[in-house]
């Protein structure tokens, strides 16, 4: 519910979703290979291929714009950095989530944290210009609500969970060990030990919750 017109996100394609079904379908085709149905397997892998390839390199729907990684595009190939909604036949089970008085005005959302998973699953040279300017990007995120760790996404945009999440955390503590930036790499570990908890229990954000009852 979170892609819908009336949450401001047109029709296209967003990055993450292209990474984990491109890797996915990499890893399946690796198992199909050891379960002896290298058929299947070639036809996986083909197809992950064929999404990261077109993720990084496509002339239309490519998600690397301006020399860094982009959160999505639309169908027509215009990149979607602000978020517009369109309250337009809102379907009637979300109504209780919506507020009476939603802000329909545009809002920034980039960067998102998704942007480094290119980074931390080996898609592109960690040291590249691409993934240090991505990541350049992204340091935008840290410290949201002076709580230390990094936002999930821009916070502009959005309305329920503000703040520090571990999971976006960890993705660029992750990231930063594979650039070699320690530094950045130590204070977003040294946060989620000491900030969100050692025990791997995290709570979803770090935060307060302004709109209840989401």
């Amino acid at each position: 519910w979170e892609r819908t017109p009336w949450m401001g996100v047109d029709e296209g394609f967003e990055l993450a979703h292209q990474v984990w079904c491109g890797v996915g379908l990499r890893r399946i085709a690796d198992l199909a290979d050891l379960m002896g149905e290298s058929r299947r397997g070639d036809l996986w892998r083909a197809r992950g291929e064929k999404i990261l390839d077109a993720m990084m390199h496509d002339s239309t729907w490519g998600l690397i714009h301006d020399g860094r990684f982009i959160r999505r595009r639309r169908v027509d190939g215009t990149v979607q950095d602000m978020l517009d909604p369109k309250m337009d036949g809102v379907p009637p089970e979300y109504a209780p989530y919506i507020p009476a008085q939603i802000d329909t005005t545009q809002r920034e959302w980039e960067p998102c944290v998704t942007e480094a998973l290119p980074i931390v699953y080996g898609l592109i040279d960690a040291r590249s210009d691409v993934a240090l300017a991505t990541l350049d990007r992204l340091e935008a995120l840290w410290n949201p609500t002076g709580r230390g760790g990094y936002a999930r996404y821009n916070v502009n945009s959005d309305p329920d969970s503000p703040g520090p999440w571990p999971f976006a955390t960890a993705f660029m503590a992750a990231a930063h060990v594979e650039s070699r930036m320690e530094d950045r790499a130590a204070r977003a570990i040294e946060w989620l030990l000491d900030i969100a908890g050692p025990g791997m229990s995290w709570l979803e954000f770090y935060g307060t919750r302004p709109t209840p009852p989401f």
